[in-house]
Formats: C-alpha cells, structure tokens, sequence
C-alpha cells in the first residue's frame, strides 16, 4: 500500500519534465521556424522600386550618364556599328556581374539626346536602374526565368530601344554637344560625391557646332584659348570622381574628314580634365568607329 503512493509520487515527478520538456521543444520548434521563414522572406522577398526600377531609398551604386550625338546620315551597316561600339562601351564603363546583362547590378543609366535643344532642362528620355537577380524569388513564384524575364522587358529593352531611336536621327545642322554634357552632367550626378561612382559615356562626332563653340568656322583651336574665354565658364560641369568614356564617330565627309584628327582628341581630352573628370586612353582609343 505504501509502495503505491510512491509510485504515483515518482509518475507524477516523472511527467513533470517531459511535459515542460515538450513545451520548450514545441517553443524551440516555433523560433527556429519563424527564423527559418524570416530569413527566406529576407532573401527571397524583392525590394521596393520606384518607377524607374530603382531602389526605393537607396542611391544606385553606379550612375552611368550616356550622351548621345549620332545625327548624322548614317547606313543600316554604320547604325549597327555604333549599336555594337554602344553595347562594348556600356560593359566596359560598367562591367556586369550576370552574364547576358548590359551593365552592372543596380547600375541607373540616364540617356540623354546630344541633338536636343540642350540647357538645363535637358532631361533624359531613358532613365532606369538595371534590376539585380533576386536568387531565391523563383521558390516564390514558381518561375525561375521571371526575374530574368522582367529585367529584359523594363530594362534591357526599353534602353536599346532608346539607342536605337537615337542612331536613327536625321542629320542636325546644331551639335551642342559640351552644352548636353554639362546639363546631363549636372543633373544625373547631383546630390552625389567624389566617393561615388559616376561615368559620363561620350557618343559623338566630337564636332561642337553651336553659339559656344563651332569647330567649323574656328577649326579646333587650342584648348587653352577657348579655356580662356567666357564661354568656357557657361560648358564647365564638375566632373571631380566621374570617369569620363568617349565613343568616336568618323564621318566621311571631307571637311569633316579634316576635323577629326588626334587633335580634336587631345583636344576633348584636355577638356574632360579641365572640368576635373578622368579620361581613359583605352576607351578613346578603342572605341573610334
């Protein structure tokens, strides 16, 4: 009898523990599974993005300002040309970290047209942010090609169509090309610093031809006069941190011909310094078409 006590005792105290054992396992269970599920979120959720597919609150890592002078009467042959020298030039300002890509993760690209009417309300007619791949989101969609599928239709798409609009101009008498870079300059880089990463890609004739400056009726005069002129403070952008890419377009016409020398190089070259950006001799060299 007395044995029986003791043994309800000893059920009793035995219980205990693994009652309390299961509930701090139930509880272990349950944290380990709100982690799980909170870091998958984490990784597999997209981030929020403004309607340039940028970031929201976040400035974009690169910021890659592309002026386009290509008003030339170019062939089918000679508008592919520069696609392609266009396409080299963007993978070699930014390089991409995905293959198949354009340029960089999160890199925004501004494109601005060199042949506007150009000032300080010349705005882009492309700006976006090229769309990291979100590894992981397939799990959540159930499609492993839709991140890949929505960076090609809002991103890499819209831009060539952009570009190739561009290549496409008719001939323009008015090339304000120093008066585009320094209204596209000024306005894709604002806010940012010299820690910053901007490029400022170049694709043009190099022939200036406006009120400012016109090669045609100077010639390429030494950089160090026009340096010293009031017209030189009106085209003077702080390019301080940005490097500078210039894709080259030859023209065949005669007078042009005479023109495009290595001078008028040097002569860009001089200029990208004067305003305090960064030239790179391969991509002057490289890229003349």
């Amino acid at each position: 009898m007395k044995n029986r006590p003791q043994g309800r005792l000893r059920a009793g105290l035995s219980s205990a523990p693994r009652t309390r054992n299961g509930l701090i396992g139930t509880a272990i269970g349950s944290v380990v599974a709100l982690a799980v599920f909170i870091g998958f979120a984490a990784v597999s959720a997209p981030p929020r993005r403004d309607e340039n597919l940028c970031i929201v609150d976040h400035s974009p890592p690169v910021v890659v300002a592309l002026v386009v002078d290509a008003s030339g009467e170019f062939s089918a042959v000679q508008q592919q040309a520069i696609l392609d020298r266009l396409d080299r030039a963007l993978r070699y300002t930014d390089e991409p970290t995905a293959e198949g890509r354009i340029v960089g993760n999160e890199t925004r690209v501004d494109v601005y047209d060199a042949t506007a009417a150009a000032g300080e309300t010349l705005a882009p007619i492309f700006s976006k942010c090229s769309p990291a791949p979100l590894h992981g989101l397939e799990r959540v969609s159930g499609n492993p090609r839709r991140v890949e599928l929505e960076y090609e239709r809002d991103f890499e798409r819209p831009l060539l169509a952009a570009l190739g609009d561009l290549v496409g101009h008719s001939e323009s008498d008015r090339s304000p090309i120093l008066e585009s870079i320094t209204a596209a300059s000024e306005r894709s880089f604002a806010g940012r610093t010299v820690t910053d990463t901007q490029k400022l890609l170049l694709i043009s004739d190099l022939l200036q031809n406006s009120e400012i400056l016109s090669f045609y009726q100077s010639g390429v005069v030494e950089f160090s006069v026009f340096e010293q002129s009031a017209n030189f403070n009106a085209v003077r952008p702080d390019l301080r941190g940005a490097d500078v890419c210039v894709v080259s377009i030859t023209r065949a016409n005669a007078v042009e011909d005479r023109l495009q020398t290595t001078r008028l190089l040097r002569w860009w070259e001089d200029y990208v310094r004067a305003t305090r950006g960064r030239t790179d001799g391969f991509c002057f060299g490289e890229f003349q078409i």
